[in-house]
């Protein structure tokens, strides 16, 4: 499977850098704890399918922080907050070392452009990068790469893909569960069945 995957959104891109594990995985984590060993494999695919979905049908969630995906994204500030609650480490594009990279399409308003001038007007007067950003809109655009496990995952989506979450951010946590569904297919056919019900 080629890791390096990436969906175009509106306002910046999602791409998936790296996969740990697969659906098997889980299997050989959870036939560990029940003393079946390291090399135990499934019988076939719809054994493997069946087994992922009692685990999650179980809540046996523990056993899905043993997978995950590193993503590369380039999304607003404000996306980037509300995707950061649900994983573990990421490292930012940090605007105390590098110029901002744009901002999302001025709606019509001045103040985002008035932003960025006055930034420019700072820098342009020797104001530090880690100073002058303190002015930058929350629209700006960052990029992050984020692990996050596959049991993560699950709590992105059932808050970030329902009907009540920003619709931006929403974009964002679609293109996601695109890649993550494709990575892990048997997994997210089980999480899906389990939303649906």
């Amino acid at each position: 499977m080629n890791n390096k995957i990436e969906m175009k959104l509106s306002d910046g891109f999602v791409c998936r850098l790296s996969v740990y594990g697969t659906d098997e995985t889980f299997f050989k984590i959870a036939r560990v704890c029940t003393g079946h060993g390291f090399d135990d494999k499934p019988e076939s695919d719809w054994h493997l399918a069946d087994f992922v979905d009692n685990l999650y049908k179980r809540n046996h969630l523990r056993t899905f922080e043993f997978a995950g995906i590193v993503f590369g994204i380039r999304c607003p500030i404000y996306v980037e907050r509300q995707l950061r609650t649900y994983r573990k480490p990421d490292i930012e594009r940090s605007l105390r070392f590098c110029e901002p990279i744009e901002v999302v399409e001025d709606k019509g308003e001045d103040l985002l452009s008035s932003a960025f001038y006055d930034y420019g007007v700072l820098r342009g007067r020797g104001t530090k990068k880690e100073d002058a950003r303190k002015i930058l809109p929350l629209c700006t655009l960052t990029e992050v790469a984020s692990y996050y496990s596959v049991r993560s995952l699950f709590h992105v989506f059932d808050e970030r893909l329902a009907h009540a979450a920003q619709a931006e951010t929403r974009e964002y946590a679609e293109a996601l569960y695109t890649l993550a569904k494709e990575a892990f297919p048997r997994t997210f056919e089980a999480y899906d069945r389990k939303r649906d019900s």
